[in-house]
């Protein structure tokens, strides 16, 4: 069935999401038997919420089986920052895009539902009496001199469940960038926009609601603080960068050679993080440069094409981080102080406000003031009263564009070598200044500890697991300073029951050095050892851990960890 919405092409770009998707598909379960659970998706700009999203709805759209009691799902998708300029577009747009799904599931171009002249053509050919009876409604209103603007959407956001009802079928509405509704309560009439949304939301038990947003703070304030109409309405479900083995399967469809070349998979996912977007950017750099210089595929030449693709104008990373940068502080009040701060963030992470007050001459209620602003729009997180960049790719940018510091994709740089040491110097000095954080939060949830039966496969074995519950738990150094760790908890009782934990925060797997070394501290301190490897383990460090025990999470275990425990913990 070819989708207008999702071109072939388009398709092809999807890979790694297999886990988000079963898990979207258990909150589409949960619609057919008439209880439907509604999700905020959060994530960086171009991380694949989107293309998430439609790949769920073109799997949706395949034939499903039906049955007389629930119905077909029928997806619809909506992007709220192309309708929401004033409320008569923004209910036209609905109306016309919950008619366009309904009718032609999205095999056709959608522009003739946006018309309102050719609006109700489509509707009276349908011979829908819901839909050509909500259609007419918004003409006759729209005819009006004033028309009631609350009329409208409340038309628009109760036409879902109407529809679904007279067709014995339910909807899966996917309304990205979600925040942007909040542009209609600039109206007197719709204050409290978000309110009607949720009148309706509450009483649609054939309707689910998929929210999506690059502006992850207001979303998720929008969903999450108590003070919001949907407060408590939504699932939360944050979509991160791939880890290594994922970013190394979408490395080998562009690079099929990096496999078998020692560190360049690894050098990529250092790099990226795991952005697809990055890492996509990124091997068609390498390819281009392969290409033209006929040089081998290794871990330099992928540093090279970084910072080429990083730095040089026109560049894939360059424009996306430029776009980043200039929207977040397009609104800012004090652009130039706050550009400031972002420049001093740039050279030195994990700053207080306080700090950073010093660093700008100002006071600190003045300094945080600005980092409020920058938190708000997702530039940077705070951690423990620091701040430090959402994403490390747009640090490096800004560290080097505010030196003045461009190169071109024609001739590179000179000084090239001197750029790669510096790209170094600022991702070691990250990976340190994160990995200290992380040990911090790992104490904390050892102190969550309190008995709990969880799943074993959260620390890499099978069954279950029962935790203890630890009257101390600390960082420790030996005496003479042979050895240390990231936390030895201990129940006080005989005898006395110790875990040891070391923390490997970086973006490379453990390796068998790291586990031996790990393990020989834990034989020593007469402990039981559980190892926290951020992005996994090398295959003979995994083969090392299977013979001899050891406990081992990664970050996703650690993350799924802590929100069993219900503790707090930054991602």
């Amino acid at each position: 069935m070819p989708l207008y919405f999702y071109p072939p092409e388009l398709q092809a770009q999807f890979v790694n999401r297999e886990r988000e998707l079963r898990q979207l598909g258990h909150y589409l379960d949960q619609l057919r038997s008439g209880r439907p659970t509604h999700v905020a998706v959060f994530g960086l700009r171009r991380i694949g919420k989107t293309l998430l999203l439609k790949e769920l709805m073109a799997r949706t759209l395949q034939p499903q089986t039906v049955s007389s009691e629930t119905g077909e799902i029928v997806p619809v998708y909506m992007d709220f920052s192309e309708i929401c300029a004033n409320p008569e577009q923004f209910a036209t747009a609905y109306i016309g895009w919950m008619a366009y799904w309904t009718l032609t599931r999205g095999q056709t171009s959608p522009w003739a539902f946006f018309d309102l002249s050719t609006l109700q053509v489509e509707a009276l050919q349908s011979q829908d009496r819901v839909l050509s009876e909500a259609v007419q409604r918004l003409a006759q209103e729209l005819q009006k001199a004033r028309p009631d603007r609350h009329f409208l959407i409340e038309l628009a956001f109760g036409l879902p469940a109407r529809l679904a009802q007279a067709r014995g079928i339910r909807f899966l509405l996917i309304l990205d960038e979600f925040q942007e509704i909040r542009a209609l309560e600039n109206y007197p009439d719709l204050r409290n926009v978000v309110g009607v949304f949720r009148s309706h939301l509450q009483h649609q038990a054939v309707v689910a609601y998929f929210l999506c947003g690059s502006a992850i703070t207001t979303l998720s304030e929008m969903v999450a603080d108590y003070r919001s109409p949907l407060f408590v309405q939504f699932i939360q479900l944050v979509i991160e960068g791939f880890d290594a083995e994922a970013t190394a399967a979408l490395t080998a469809q562009w690079l099929p050679g990096a496999p078998e070349i020692p560190f360049v998979q690894e050098e990529i996912f250092n790099l990226t993080r795991g952005h697809p977007f990055y890492v996509t950017a990124l091997c068609q750099r390498v390819r281009l440069a392969q290409d033209v210089t006929d040089r081998p595929l290794t871990a330099e030449l992928v540093r090279e094409a970084f910072v080429m693709e990083t730095l040089a104008p026109h560049g894939a990373i360059y424009e996306l981080c430029r776009y980043v940068h200039d929207v977040a502080l397009y609104r800012a009040s004090g652009y130039a102080s706050i550009k400031a701060v972002l420049h001093i963030l740039a050279a030195e992470e994990g700053l207080t406000a306080s700090e950073v007050a010093r660093r700008l001459k100002v006071t600190p209620g003045t300094a945080r003031n600005y980092l409020r602003w920058l938190l708000e729009v997702d530039l940077l997180i705070e951690h423990q009263k620091s701040y430090y960049f959402r994403d490390p790719v747009l640090r490096y940018w800004i560290a080097m564009i505010s030196r003045g510091i461009e190169v071109t994709a024609a001739a590179p740089p000179v000084n090239l070598l001197e750029l790669i040491e510096h790209l170094d110097l600022l991702y070691q000095r990250t990976a340190s200044e994160l990995g200290l954080a992380k040990e911090s939060q790992v104490r904390e949830l050892l102190r969550a500890f309190a008995g709990q039966t969880v799943d074993g496969t959260l620390f890499g074995r099978a069954g279950q697991l029962t935790l203890p519950s630890f009257t101390r738990v600390e960082p420790a150094t030996a005496a003479d300073s042979s050895w240390e760790v990231d936390a030895l908890a201990e129940v006080e009782r005989d005898p006395v029951e110790r875990w040891v934990v070391e923390v490997k925060w970086r973006n490379r797997r453990a390796d068998y050095n790291d586990v031996v070394g790990f393990h020989a501290k834990a034989l020593d301190l007469n402990a039981r050892p559980w190892l926290i490897a951020k992005t996994g383990l090398t295959a003979s460090a995994a083969e090392y851990v299977r013979d001899k025990g050891l406990l081992v999470s990664t970050e996703r275990e650690l993350q799924a960890l802590a929100e069993r425990l219900g503790v707090r913990f930054g991602k």
